[in-house]
């Protein structure tokens, strides 16, 4: 497909009536706000483009955008999501999701003009952050009338980032070669009608190939009587081309070895043609070339890369190393590179050397995909095996500190044909740890890379780089000693760079938190600016686990500040390996702070950049904070089904910390539903846990294990493992000032199990009356109240502990905590007080989306604000928020700011 900016008239087109059935079923679903994705896949030639173009020339109502993906792009970012998004600086983009929320903005814009079609071109050169964005966005369409139509080639791995299988929102449409009756159909508009036996034979000799077929058509080649045809299409253009005029064929192989849409002038000034009108006419006549002579650089390209290829391989070498010679004069910068090493016509010691220093310039500025493909091409043009092996490992660790793993997979099998060395070890290192999450094998591998290095530069590079990813390995497995090590090793090499630094020091200071506790890890990272608005993209490693452990020391509002910071800072694009934690960190900092609603939306919106990442990390705690809220609100279904999808992630990766973020996740749902055997049940991976120490593997997220761990024992009336875990946590509340009513709750219910009712008594009264902290739990405060007011109208009813279960109820409310909200209700219901009875959701309940959109709306938010927010289009927000005012029976945003004031949820 040309590009949006241009246009052309659809080659003779036959057949396909079925195929483009399929396609007009798919727009009429998205003209009625049923996105739908077409899949139009076949091997090379077969007219998948023909079809496509075909389709959207009658396709009526549409607005249409496309976008070709260039193989000499494949490896740029976002150059094809460039195309459909010119306004915006997309190199300022690092991050998939940034690019996915301006991509479903746009669309937003053009729905409102009715329904879009989209159309991607040769996915197979997409490059990888443009493929990420789509698919990422693609997954995100909802009320969309949006048709998007993906040409694929069979079996194309781009294509399959693009769309999910299984999501009953794609069609797939696979052509094959035309039918005997469409051949027929095509001859005719050449040569005239032609009899069933000619047809049957063009059919057979060309297996119903239609870019074949025109060709030899368009050059008159008989009426499909049995001649003697070329066999391939390859074979036809080059017999066309031998008949050629010098001048046309010089314009064709110039063009052949750009690779590229050219302007007719300059390309004619590159094959050195006086007359390009002339020598262009025949290949135009015979449908090997398109022109657009309208267009402002009268542009000139191939009508199929086939054609493409069959000219270049006529080629002599020599011929084609003078023309990528001199087409370096008409490119830019990096297509210069490409056709300089084109060019080569064996190995070439100074251009290997340039690329290398080129690649270098890169790493420098964390261009690492870009330093990759430069040592790449230096590898290929390298003298000696050493000097292959050593850029072509390198090219990969570059590549693989991108976290590229799809680019170091094809070339698995010369990574291991190598020789035996530390730069092997560590790229095989660190791709077992990244692409096949084999982390037994990574460790043995990266500490044979560190142990075998000597003191050149190069070697201190992989010692860096080894002992980086090893300290990542053992934070990864809950080895504290060990991640410090090696950490330290890392930081102590010189050659690693600023991006590199700064992920580094976050794992030092996580894995120190520990070893020596909460405190010492923080001082770690005292390089940073106290005011978190002051910290740049360039330290936004370190301002997330600073924003981690300040979250995991209890310090509330220390971590709501970094952490808002690193989401902001990652939305907008900024990339972050523990980016994808940061949003569950921020929503368990906004749940126990009482911002459910902004809780809520955080996780939705971390758990949807983890899945479209397609990396394991961070799988389970992302799903910890995703049944936060769902479980507190009474929504059980959601709450279940992150549960579920929790277990079975820790049962598949099998570390520590994944562990622990399921038995959370069930222990917190099953406290929503006061039910102790369940929750007892949940956290049983918690009870062989270090009771002696608040260090170590398990420190991390103890403020919230150890308490519900300690609820589970109280309520299945495990009181001596009980008292041990309270204590424990009292000890750790001398520090967290949050926790001290959950202590005193926790303790006081343990003494009324133990027939201790005065001594509960003191302890509930006396943190009850203690002053309200400014960054205390509201959940945890109305637990307390709940339970003092419990226990004083035990024996009947009393004012006092109706008042305690009024606030209580209050604060329930406030949250929207459902079941927590029933249980106080009838606890003052069975006490004769009437002022909570029918405390159920008011009016009529929403989808957890509608619900969001109702909370963003009416905090004054524009669709396109709550669109980035939820990362859907303006027309989703639309559709959302219309179901919303016909639920409450409401007109306006006013009515919603009434209902969903954020301060609500900060009482």
């Amino acid at each position: 497909m040309p590009r949006a900016s241009q246009r052309q008239d659809a080659p003779e087109f036959v057949g396909r009536r079925t195929e483009l059935g399929l396609l007009a079923e798919c727009a009429r679903r998205a003209r009625h706000g049923m996105p739908r994705v077409a899949v139009v896949e076949g091997p090379a030639g077969i007219g998948k483009t023909s079809l496509v173009q075909r389709f959207v020339n009658g396709l009526d109502g549409f607005s249409l955008v496309s976008a070709t993906a260039d193989q000499h792009s494949a490896d740029s970012g976002y150059s094809l999501l460039g195309q459909l998004l010119p306004r915006l600086a997309l190199a300022e983009m690092t991050s998939p999701v940034a690019g996915a929320v301006e991509l479903l903005g746009r669309l937003g814009e053009l729905q409102a003009g009715g329904p879009v079609a989209v159309v991607i071109d040769d996915v197979q050169w997409a490059d990888q952050l443009s493929a990420e964005a789509f698919a990422f966005g693609l997954r995100r369409l909802s009320a969309d009338s949006v048709l998007v139509i993906v040409i694929a080639r069979d079996g194309d791995a781009a294509m399959r980032r693009l769309v999910l299988d299984g999501d009953d929102r794609v069609t797939r449409i696979r052509l094959r070669g035309l039918q005997e009756s469409e051949v027929a159909e095509l001859a005719a508009r050449y040569v005239g009608p032609v009899s069933p036996t000619a047809a049957r034979w063009m059919c057979a000799h060309t297996s119903g190939h239609p870019l074949h077929l025109r060709v030899l058509l368009a050059e008159g080649g008989g009426r499909g009587e049995p001649v003697a045809w070329p066999r391939s299409l390859g074979t036809t253009v080059l017999t066309w081309l031998r008949r050629q005029s010098p001048a046309t064929r010089a314009l064709l192989e110039a063009l052949a070895v750009l690779d590229t849409p050219f302007p007719l002038a300059r390309l004619a000034h590159l094959a050195e043609v006086d007359d390009p009108a002339a020598a262009v006419e025949p290949a135009l006549t015979a449908e090997l070339l398109q022109w657009w002579p309208d267009d402002p650089s009268s542009l000139v390209a191939f009508r199929h890369p086939l054609h493409r290829k069959a000219v270049y391989t006529t080629l002599s070498p020599i011929r084609r190393s003078l023309l990528h010679r001199a087409a370096v004069r008409f490119v830019d910068r990096r297509s210069g590179w490409v056709h300089r090493v084109a060019a080569a016509t064996g190995t070439d010691p100074v251009l290997a050397d340039e690329l290398e220093a080129a690649a270098e310039r890169e790493a420098e500025r964390t261009e690492y995909e870009t330093a990759a493909n430069y040592l790449l091409w230096s590898a290929r043009l390298s003298v000696t095996r050493a000097e292959y092996e050593r850029r072509l490992l390198t090219g990969c660790l570059q590549s693989l500190r991108d976290f590229r793993t799809d680019w170091t997979a094809r070339l698995s099998d010369e990574v291991e044909g190598c020789a035996p060395s530390p730069l092997r070890a560590c790229t095989e290192g660190v791709m077992a740890l990244l692409r096949d999450n084999e982390l037994a094998r990574a460790q043995t591998l990266l500490r044979t890379a560190i142990d075998g290095v000597t003191g050149t530069p190069l070697f201190e590079w992989v010692l860096g780089t080894a002992a980086a990813f090893l300290a990542a390995l053992h934070l990864w497995r809950g080895h504290g000693e060990e991640t410090v090590e090696a950490a330290e090793l890392a930081l102590s090499v010189s050659t690693l760079d600023e991006r590199a630094v700064d992920a580094t020091r976050m794992i030092r200071a996580i894995g120190r938190s520990r070893v020596h506790g909460m405190f010492a890890a923080e001082r770690d990272l005292d390089h940073l600016p106290e005011v978190p608005v002051d910290v740049g993209r360039s330290d936004i490693e370190s301002l997330a686990g600073r924003g981690a452990i300040r979250a995991m020391r209890g310090d509330l509002a220390g971590a709501l500040a970094d952490l808002t910071v690193v989401v902001r800072l990652q939305r907008a694009g900024a990339r972050c390996s523990m980016g994808h934690a940061s949003f569950s960190y921020l929503a368990a900092v906004q749940y126990l702070l009482g911002a459910w609603d902004d809780a809520a939306l955080t996780a939705y919106q971390g758990l949807a950049v983890v899945e479209g990442s397609g990396q394991i990390f961070h799988h389970c705690l992302a799903r910890l904070a995703a049944v936060l809220v769902p479980a507190g609100r009474g929504d059980e279904e959601s709450a279940e089904q992150h549960v579920r999808a929790a277990l079975l992630e820790a049962r598949m990766l099998g570390t520590p910390q994944d562990t622990r973020y399921a038995a959370i996740a069930g222990a917190v749902r099953a406290q929503a539903l006061a039910d102790w055997p369940r929750m007892l049940q949940a956290a049983e991976p918690l009870r062989d846990l270090p009771k002696e120490t608040v260090t170590g593997t398990h420190v991390w997220w103890q403020l919230w294990w150890r308490p519900l761990l300690a609820e589970a024992l109280i309520g299945t009336e495990r009181l001596a493992e009980a008292e041990r875990e309270v204590r424990l946590i009292a000890e750790i509340a001398e520090t967290v000032p949050y926790l001290r009513v959950l202590v005193a709750r926790l303790d006081g219910w343990r003494r009324v199990r133990c027939g201790d009712r005065a001594g509960a008594l003191t302890r509930y009264e006396h943190a009850a009356h203690a002053e309200e902290e400014s960054h205390e739990s509201p959940l945890y405060r109305a637990m307390l109240e709940e339970a003092l007011g419990r226990l004083l109208t035990e024996d009947g009813p009393s004012v006092e502990g109706v008042r305690w279960l009024r606030s209580a109820h209050r604060r329930y409310q406030a949250l929207r905590a459902t079941p927590f909200t029933r249980r106080c209700a009838a606890a003052l219901t069975r006490l004769g007080d009437l002022t909570a009875a029918g405390c159920g959701p008011a009016g009529p309940v929403l989808s957890e989306r509608e619900n969001q959109v109702a909370v963003l709306a009416g905090r004054g938010l524009t669709n396109r604000e709550i669109a980035a927010e939820l990362f859907v289009s303006g027309k989703t927000v639309e559709y959302h928020l219309a179901n919303v005012f016909r639920k409450l029976g409401i007109s306006g945003r006013r009515q919603l700011r009434d209902r969903f004031h954020p301060s609500a949820d900060a009482d």
